[in-house]
């Protein structure tokens, strides 16, 4: 791990409606979580790894938040770091004595954490559902460029100050970059003119619509365009970003720290590979939206 003065500084530019966290979907929360999956803890690493390359490992782990927001400190990134904490909290019986066996071996490590009591977390949730909870001072939050995709990117190509923010903002940052049909929101703003690009493969088809030229690949680089395919590809993704600013050795760390070794019960993945004609006639509606908001941005090229 680089230390923030040896790192190299990365422009970048926060696109949020709301408040870093605000609409939490699971798509890009922004939460600084300095914890392995929920149903691991230091102890189970060390068991799966051995005492040595566990406690390096949790260390690494137990440390990153606190790393992150030393880095931002130092590279003055404007991205809305928040470090207030990480609150894990406990609906049952069972739950909270797992939390105070995780509190004890975090506390072994150094790690800023404490077990809260039912008082303290309603304080802080505003809900009595929770027995107590796991507080890890050195979390917290933040939020980062990129654009993703699902079901409201029709809505925000319809939206004037979004195209207009991303336009200027995307054309200042090191890098733009893109998940999913979040490419069309890229392309409307003008970055991925003249671009090799992807997007999810039911709409790979539109990507010339905005200047872009298809590749077939799950993460795509052209200078400092990175794009994404569907859902899944972004976690590649994240990996591919994490590797360009802290290097290989952080992604991989990371990579296994939450354990990802992908091997589907199915190999239908990709179109190439299944039938495509449901998924198709569920798409055609988000296709359709996305076709009439770029002609109504004048992008759209007729044939």
């Amino acid at each position: 791990m680089r230390e923030p003065g040896g790192a190299r500084g990365a422009s970048v530019a926060v696109i949020e409606a709301e408040e870093p966290g605000f609409g939490a979907s699971g798509r890009n929360t922004g939460f600084v979580v300095p914890s392995f999956t929920a149903g691991l803890g230091p102890a189970d690493v060390d068991r799966l790894l051995g005492p040595a390359l566990g406690e390096r490992l949790s260390r690494f782990v137990g440390g990153s938040a606190a790393f992150l927001f030393s880095l931002i400190a130092a590279q003055d990134i404007a991205c809305d770091a928040e470090p207030n904490g990480w609150l894990q909290p406990a609906h049952s019986s069972a739950r909270l004595a797992l939390l105070e066996a995780r509190v004890r071996e975090w506390q072994a490590l150094g790690q800023p954490v404490r077990l809260l009591g039912r008082h303290e977390t309603e304080e802080l949730t505003g809900s009595r559902a929770y027995l107590g909870a796991l507080l890890d001072r050195s979390g917290g939050e933040i939020n980062l460029i990129c654009l993703p995709g699902g079901p409201g990117v029709g809505e925000a190509l319809a939206d004037v100050e979004t195209i207009d923010f991303v336009r200027r903002e995307g054309g200042r940052t090191e890098y733009a970059t893109s998940v999913c049909m979040g490419a069309f929101l890229l392309g409307a703003a003008g970055p991925l003119k003249g671009r090799r690009a992807t997007t999810h493969w039911a709409y790979v088809d539109l990507l010339p619509v905005v200047g872009a030229t298809h590749e077939k690949a799950r993460v795509v680089r052209d200078g400092n365009v990175f794009t994404a395919g569907g859902v899944t590809s972004g976690i590649d993704f994240a990996f591919r970003i994490v590797a360009e600013l802290a290097g290989p050795e952080v992604a991989q760390a990371i990579q296994l720290g939450i354990e990802y070794d992908p091997s589907p019960p199915f190999d239908a993945g990709h179109p190439d590979k299944a039938a495509t004609a449901l998924m198709i006639q569920r798409n055609a509606m988000a296709r359709t939206r996305i076709e009439q908001e770029l002609e109504k941005l004048a992008i759209l090229t007729k044939v």
